[in-house]
């Protein structure tokens, strides 16, 4: 049944209000999530909605302690959980005596394979890649599945939890996801063909031109979930309108929060444990490789009779007239040069705490036996 204009306005209005909510909800962690990608995952420090290039974090970091962590964790959490190599899971009955029925276990190894084949045809494996650093380093990582009906195929995609706004149900898991990102007005009539003309003239002329489009999936009615796509904004300003209304069968958005406290519904990580310690061993870092220059090539003392006969250069030779104090070249620092101001074992210990945070040593064992005829204990 069609709505009427009235009725199709008070949807979007509805809509509108639940993300501006949403959004106030989420705010505390974003601070948090901003140093996190600063200091341990800075391809992922664009939180600007209008930018996707924006890597301002990577000035911040003077240690890579942190990002090497995650990294190893990460290869050792998708090589042991979902390896390309091995099937990576195994479908049982709910009700265990049904295993024992053969044409039944014929029948759960078939759907194993055809499992197995449609993650084989899609970008699975190069997703997940991506979803398990956003998990370890800001607590919550989200990934879109859809249809690719050209490739017949299952498409993966993780998103940036900049976009995505998240509420759960009273038990605890997330079942709605608004997500506000921008596209193309060239992608945008390819994933809504029926638009109107207006919309259709304005992405010939400029279709690299990027809009606002809110994704909204929350529980529904006719089917499990509700899907809709809107426009966030109106050229002229006004609020956007619904470009499309459907629904799923299936959650289509995999939230996997890295652990969480149960009255929050974003993830806490690993890097949020070790915040602080990576904060502080990016100053000590800073601060040696200031004083290893400072050693390197000291600031100079010497008397304005001098000027311009100095050489600085290496092997450079400055003459002078005397031995006295008047007539010498000296550092600013006299006789402290090399004398770091950290020492370089409270350096070290800091490192090795970060590292313990992502347990390194543990995901180095498991990488560094694999693919060996070694067997593991428990």
């Amino acid at each position: 049944m069609a709505q009427s204009s009235s009725q199709k306005e008070e949807v979007e209005t509805k809509y509108l209000k639940r993300l501006d909510s949403l959004k106030d909800e989420r705010k505390p962690f974003e601070d948090e999530w901003q140093d996190i990608t600063d200091y341990v995952l800075p391809r992922r420090s664009g939180w600007s909605k209008d930018s996707n290039t924006d890597k301002s974090g990577a000035g911040k970091i003077f240690d890579g302690t942190a990002i090497e962590s995650l990294n190893l964790m990460c290869d050792g959490l998708v090589g042991y959980i979902v390896p390309s190599t091995v099937p990576f899971f195994r479908l049982r009955a709910s009700i265990p005596q049904y295993e024992d029925v053969p044409q039944f276990r014929i029948w759960l190894d078939s759907c194993e394979l055809e499992v197995l084949s449609a993650i084989e045809r899609s970008n699975f494996y190069y997703a997940i890649g991506e979803l398990f650093p956003d998990a370890g380093a800001l607590g919550t990582g989200i990934m879109f599945m859809e249809e690719d009906e050209a490739q017949g195929r299952v498409s993966f995609s993780v998103r940036h939890l900049k976009e995505c706004y998240l509420a759960e149900n009273r038990f605890g898991t997330v079942d709605t996801v608004y997500r506000d990102f921008k596209m193309s007005r060239a992608n945008l009539v390819e994933q809504f063909p029926n638009i109107d003309k207006a919309q259709k003239d304005r992405a010939e002329k400029l279709p690299d031109e990027k809009v606002e489009v809110i994704h909204i999936v929350e529980p529904g009615r006719a089917r499990k979930f509700d899907s809709t796509y809107m426009l966030a904004e109106e050229n002229n300003g006004s609020n956007g309108h619904i470009l499309e209304q459907g629904g799923y069968d299936y959650f289509p958005y995999i939230v996997w929060r890295f652990r969480k406290n149960s009255d929050e519904v974003y993830g806490r990580s690993p890097a949020m444990d070790a915040l602080y310690d990576v904060k502080v061993l990016n100053f000590m870092a800073k601060s040696l490789l200031e004083a290893a220059q400072k050693a390197l090539e000291p600031p100079l003392v010497a008397t304005e009779a001098m000027k311009g006969k100095i050489r600085i250069n290496p092997k450079g030779v400055t003459y002078v007239e005397s031995n006295n104090i008047a007539g010498q070249i000296g550092s600013l620092y006299g006789a402290a040069i090399g004398n770091y101001p950290i020492a370089t074992d409270q350096y070290a210990r800091r490192q090795q705490m970060v590292k313990q945070h992502f347990h390194t040593a543990f995901y180095s064992y498991l990488l560094s036996e694999e693919g060996s005829n070694i067997q593991k204990t428990a």
